[in-house]
C-alpha cells in the first residue's frame, strides 16, 4: 500500500528518535526487528513530541469514572500512548491503525508509520515558528488596535468638551446678540429722542433770541420811560391829570417787562431740562458701547470655539481611518491563521 508521505530510510528514523530522547537508545535492528516495548517507547516520545504535553498530562485530563483507577493505571498508560498515536497515524492518512501495530509490529509498515509521525513533526515545528511570528505581529497590531481606540476615547472626550463649551459659548453669543440687539433699539431710540430733544433746542434758542430782543427793547424801553419819568417830574405842578396818565402807562409797561421776564425764566429752566436729556444720553450711549464691546469678545470666542471644534474633528477623522487600517489589517492576519490552521 502507497501512503501520503515519503519513507524514511531506518539511519534517519534512528537518528531523529535519538535527537528526541527516547530510552533506552534506538538502534537500526529496533527498526528491522521491532519489538512491542520499542513500539510502545517510540510511539510514547513521537506522540509527546507532536502534542507538546506528557502522556500523563492527558491521563490526568480524563474524567475520574472508573472504580478503583489504582487496577488499571498500566492499561490506562498504553491506551492513552494508544489514542494520540493513532490520531498521528490518522493525520497522515493512515486509517488502518490499530493495537496490532503495538503488539505484533510489521517491520516496514512499523518504519513507514514511523516516517509519517516524524514527517508531521518536523512539518509541525515548521509551522510553528511561523504561527508563533504571526501570533507576535496579531498582538502588536492588537496593542496598537488598543493604542488607537485609547487616542480615539480621549478625542472623543475633547471633542464632546469642546461640543459642550461650543454649546455655551453658542449660548452666551445668542445672549449678547440679543442684548446688542436691545441695545441698537435702545440707541435708535435714543437717536430718535435726541433728534427731537435737538430740535426742541433750536426751537428754544430761537424763542431765547426772539426774548433777548425784546428784554433789549424793553431796556430800551424803560430807559426811555425813566427818562419820561424825569421829565414828568418837573410837570408834575403844572399837569397832575396828565401825570397820572403817564403813571399808568408806566405801570402797564411795567407789566409788560414782568411777563416777558416770567418767561425768559421759562426759557432757561426748559434750557436746565434739555441739558439734563442730553447728560443721560450721553451716559446711555456710553453703556451700550461698552454691551457692543462685550458682543464683539462673545463673537470672537466663539469663532474659536468654531475653529477648534472642526480641528477636533479633523483629527478624529484621521483616526477612524487608521483604525479601520489596523482593523482590516486583523482581518488578513486572522484569515492567514485560518487558511494555516486548515492546512495543518
Amino acid at each position: 500500500k502507497g501512503f501520503a508521505f515519503k519513507v524514511l530510510p531506518p539511519k534517519e528514523v534512528v537518528s531523529v528518535l535519538g535527537m528526541m530522547g527516547v530510552h533506552p537508545s534506538p538502534a537500526l535492528e529496533n527498526i528491522d526487528r521491532p519489538t512491542s516495548e520499542n513500539t510502545m517507547a517510540f510511539f510514547h516520545a513521537l506522540s509527546e513530541f507532536a502534542y507538546d504535553m506528557e502522556a500523563q498530562q492527558v491521563k490526568a485530563l480524563m474524567p475520574g469514572c472508573i472504580h478503583h483507577p489504582e487496577i488499571y493505571d498500566e492499561a490506562m498508560d498504553v491506551l492513552t500512548v494508544f489514542k494520540l498515536a493513532r490520531q498521528l497515524a490518522m493525520i497522515n492518512l493512515v486509517d488502518d491503525f490499530n493495537f496490532k501495530d503495538f503488539w505484533e509490529p510489521v517491520p516496514k509498515r512499523f518504519r513507514a508509520i514511523l516516517s509519517g509521525m516524524i514527517n508531521f513533526c518536523r512539518y509541525k515545528e515548521g509551522k510553528t515558528v511561523l504561527i508563533t511570528g504571526m501570533k507576535d505581529d496579531v498582538q502588536k497590531l492588537d496593542a496598537a488596535r488598543l493604542e488607537f481606540l485609547d487616542k480615539l476615547r480621549q478625542v472623543d472626550e475633547q471633542l464632546e468638551a469642546a461640543q459642550h463649551r461650543h454649546n455655551a459659548e453658542l449660548q452666551d453669543m445668542w445672549n449678547a446678540e440679543n442684548e446688542a440687539a436691545e441695545a441698537r433699539t435702545a440707541v435708535d431710540k435714543l437717536a430718535r429722542q435726541r433728534h427731537s430733544a435737538d430740535r426742541v433746542v433750536e426751537d428754544a434758542e430761537k424763542k431765547l433770541a426772539v426774548a433777548t430782543e425784546r428784554t433789549e427793547q424793553g431796556e430800551q424801553r424803560v430807559e426811555l420811560l425813566r427818562e419820561q419819568v424825569a421829565s414828568l417830574q418837573g410837570q408834575i405842578s403844572e399837569s397832575p391829570e396828565g401825570l397820572e396818565k403817564e403813571i399808568e402807562e408806566l405801570k402797564s409797561g411795567v407789566r409788560q417787562q414782568k411777563a416777558v421776564l416770567e418767561e425768559k425764566a421759562s426759557q432757561r429752566r426748559a434750557h436746565s431740562q434739555r441739558d439734563q436729556v442730553l447728560s443721560k444720553l450721553a451716559n446711555n450711549l456710553e453703556s451700550y458701547k461698552e454691551d457692543l464691546n462685550r458682543v464683539k469678545q462673545a463673537a470672537a470666542a466663539a469663532e474659536a470655539a468654531r475653529r477648534r471644534t472642526s480641528s477636533g474633528r479633523e483629527e478624529l477623522v484621521s483616526l477612524r481611518h487608521a483604525l479601520e487600517a489596523r482593523r482590516q489589517d486583523e482581518t488578513d492576519l486572522e484569515q492567514s491563521l485560518k487558511s494555516i490552521s486548515s492546512d495543518t
